[in-house]
């Protein structure tokens, strides 16, 4: 259980693993990674986890936590998964941040091989180091 007196303190893994989702008045609910542990510890890439978690700001300007729920690497991609399959997040957005992953192209190529509504999508020109996602968005379109 967790002891709220205790003196453990949440380290974020580095400076650039804290989204903001939401934000409402004095509270904001964040995605951040990283792990807790005492004050004079140093970062454990190993123990650190993806957590979402309500964070208010105190009178003072402090971050105080609120509740939250840690996932494992598995966790969040399972999470992630199941978001995307009912449909949540913005198509575009999503393809182009997808696109930006050295893993992108060739699954996609495999994703879409032997898909009927594919076929008169020619992926065979497109250089797979540099990669507009606007070509594949362009072309569904005309499949459509």
């Amino acid at each position: 259980m967790f002891n709220k007196s205790s003196d453990l303190e949440f380290k974020l893994r580095d400076e650039e693993s804290k989204w903001i989702i939401e934000e409402h008045q004095n509270q904001m609910k964040v995605l951040q990674v990283g792990m807790w542990g005492k004050p004079d510890e140093p970062i454990d890439p190993f123990r650190c986890k993806y957590e979402t978690r309500t964070v208010y700001i105190g009178k003072d300007g402090n971050e105080i936590m609120g509740k939250g729920c840690s996932f494992s690497e598995e966790g969040i991609n399972e999470l992630t998964r199941v978001l995307v399959e009912q449909g949540k997040g913005n198509t575009k957005d999503l393809l182009t941040s997808m696109s930006e992953r050295t893993d992108f192209l060739p699954t996609l190529k495999r994703v879409l091989k032997g898909n009927p509504e594919a076929e008169d999508i020619d992926l065979s020109d497109v250089d797979e180091e540099f990669f507009d996602a606007s070509t594949i968005l362009d072309n569904s379109k005309e499949v459509s």
